[in-house]
C-alpha cells in the first residue's frame, strides 16, 4: 500500500523510495526511545539505547533495501504497540489497550511476526510487576486472536518448508547456531554481509550449533542475574529471533539474513547498555562509560555508511 501511495504520487524515484525508508526508520528510533523511556526511566540510558539501535550497522540492510520497508513498518508499529502498552499499564485507560492493538494490526499487516506482541505486553506486565491473574489475559483478548490469526498465516505459508528428518535436525541445529551468530553481529558488528548462504561445504559449521546456544544461555544467566530488566532485554531477543533463526527455511537458502534483527536487536542492545550503566554508576567509572559510549556511537555511524556501499547502486535494490 505505501508503494502504491508512493508510485501515485511521485512514479518511480529511488530518491523518494529512500527517503521514506529514512524517515520511518527515525520515526521507528523515536519509538524506541520511548518505549526505553518507560522502561528506564532514564533520559541519558534511554537516548544512548535508541542512538546505538538507530545507528546500528545492521540496521542498513532494512534502510537501504527498499523492498524491506515492510520491516520498516513492521517494526514502527511494534515499538508503538509496546509503548501504547506502558501507557496502558501505567494509566489503566481502555483507549491505550485499543491503540496497543491497534498498532498490533498494521504491524502484522506489515509482518506476520507480530504474532509475538501479547507475549511482549505479558513481559511487561512482569516487568512493571503486575500480578499474574486470569484478567491479565482477558484483557489481552483481542491481542491473542490477531495473534493466533496472524501465526495461522505464517504457519500455512511455510508449512510446505518445515523439513523433517535429516534437513529437520539441519534446521534445527542451524537454529542453534544463529540465536548465537545472530547476538555476536549484534554486539560486534564486523565483517557484515547482505546475506550468509547455506552450501554443501559449510553445512558442518552448524553440527555445534546446540553447544553454542547453550553457552549464550550461560553466558545470558550471568548477564541477567540480579535484574528484570535486563532478564526483558535478553528474552525479548531470544523469543523474537527464535521463529526466523532457520527452524524453517524458507525461499533462498540464507542461513543468516540481518533485516531479522531490525526488532530484536534491541533486546541484546537494552540488556548490553543497562549491564554497563550498572557496573559503572558512579565517580570516574560513570564518565568513562559515557565516553566509550559516544566513541562506540561514532564507530558504528562509519560503519553503518561504509556499510551503505553494499547497496549502493544494486539491481537488487528494485528488481
Amino acid at each position: 500500500f505505501s508503494f502504491w501511495v508512493e508510485y501515485n504520487i511521485w512514479g518511480f524515484n529511488s530518491t523518494i523510495s529512500h527517503l521514506i525508508n529514512l524517515l520511518l526508520h527515525l520515526l521507528c528510533s523515536l519509538a524506541v526511545f520511548f518505549l526505553a523511556r518507560q522502561l528506564v526511566e532514564n533520559v541519558l540510558l534511554s537516548w544512548f539505547i535508541a542512538a546505538i539501535w538507530a545507528v546500528h550497522p545492521i540496521q542498513v540492510e532494512s534502510v537501504a533495501w527498499v523492498l524491506e520497508r515492510r520491516n520498516l513498518l513492521y517494526g514502527l508499529f511494534y515499538f508503538a504497540s509496546l509503548l501504547a502498552w506502558t501507557q496502558y499499564i501505567k494509566t489503566g485507560r481502555t483507549r491505550h489497550m485499543a491503540l496497543a492493538s491497534a498498532f498490533m494490526l498494521v504491524s502484522g499487516l506489515s509482518k506476520t511476526l507480530a504474532f509475538f506482541l501479547p507475549f511482549n505486553w505479558l513481559m511487561l506486565d512482569w516487568l512493571k510487576s503486575r500480578s499474574f491473574s486470569l484478567q491479565l489475559f482477558k484483557e489481552k483478548a483481542a491481542g491473542f486472536v490477531l495473534s493466533a490469526i496472524f501465526f495461522a498465516l505464517a504457519f500455512f505459508a511455510a508449512h510446505g518448508e518445515i523439513a523433517s528428518g535429516d534437513q529437520g535436525f539441519l534446521n534445527w541445529s542451524m537454529a542453534c547456531y544463529n540465536i548465537s551468530f545472530y547476538a555476536i553481529k549484534t554486539l560486534l558488528p564486523f565483517n557484515l554481509l547482505p546475506a550468509y548462504e547455506i552450501n554443501r561445504f559449510i553445512e558442518g559449521i552448524f553440527t555445534p550449533g546446540p553447544l553454542y546456544l547453550a553457552i549464550f544461555i550461560v553466558l545470558a544467566w550471568f548477564v541477567c542475574r540480579g535484574s528484570r530488566q535486563r532478564l526483558f532485554g535478553v528474552l525479548f531477543y531470544f523469543f523474537l529471533i527464535l521463529p526466523i533463526s532457520g527452524l524453517v527455511v524458507v525461499g533462498y537458502q540464507f542461513y543468516a539474513v540481518l533485516h531479522f534483527l531490525y526488532v530484536a536487536m534491541f533486546g541484546l542492545i537494552f540488556a548490553a547498555i543497562l549491564l554497563i550503566a550498572e557496573k559503572a554508576c558512579d565517580g570516574q567509572k560513570a564518565v568513562i562509560a559515557r565516553a566509550a559510549g559516544v566513541i562506540v556511537l561514532l564507530v558504528f555511524a562509519v560503519m553503518s555508511f561504509q556499510h551503505c556501499v553494499i547497496w549502493q547502486n544494486s539491481e537488487n535494490l528494485f528488481t
